[in-house]
């Protein structure tokens, strides 16, 4: 409650300023307020190569949304997760398949049977595996190299892209701050120059 009070008040003080300021007085006047608001163009910042290709290896497709290239980063992520999943599931099966549940009657401290069973899963003997069929091999084996690829691509492509997007930065500040638009409008007949400025 002492809080949203004190948030209130303050709340009330801002727009009574803000009110003030809005009405035709002299530019002496004490409660003419003028705040000096900055603005900061994010786009401007230069991107780390090393940063992005960190940021691709750890979270891949995170490398190419820090650059700004959200389609490469969706790509990639979806390609290596896709591939990682895929992956895992195919790994499991093989795992399932060549593990034994062994049933285990389960008794209390006086020796009797609680009439449960506890699950304890063995690997088979060396002799007993068996591998994953063709096809499930064939899926396993492009998975796996999908996943890899789209890894090592993100921090490739991370690494390049943080580099694309400072070489376009840099083409941007080149520009000249205006430039100049000859604009004609044939419905009404009018010819005009047009300046365009780049904040």
């Amino acid at each position: 409650m002492k809080y949203s009070l004190s948030l209130l008040m303050f709340s009330l003080m801002v727009t009574a300023f803000t009110l003030f300021a809005e009405e035709p007085v002299a530019p002496d006047a004490p409660l003419l307020l003028k705040p000096n608001v900055a603005r900061y163009d994010y786009d401007a910042i230069p991107k780390d190569p090393l940063a992005s290709a960190f940021f691709a290896a750890t979270l891949p497709g995170s490398g190419q949304i820090y650059n700004k290239e959200y389609v490469r980063g969706m790509i990639t992520g979806i390609g290596f997760y896709t591939g990682l999943f895929v992956t895992q599931y195919m790994v499991s099966r093989w795992e399932a398949q060549n593990t034994d549940t062994i049933y285990v009657e389960e008794y209390d401290k006086l020796g009797r049977w609680t009439g449960k069973y506890r699950e304890f899963y063995a690997a088979k003997a060396d002799k007993d595996v068996k591998g994953l069929p063709t096809d499930e091999k064939v899926v396993l084996g492009i998975s796996a190299t999908a996943m890899v690829g789209c890894w090592v691509f993100g921090v490739i492509d991370a690494y390049r892209g943080a580099k694309r997007y400072n070489n376009h930065l840099m083409a941007c500040r080149s520009e000249p701050a205006i430039r100049y638009a000859l604009t004609v409008d044939p419905a009404y007949g009018r010819v005009g120059l047009q300046a365009l400025h780049r904040f």
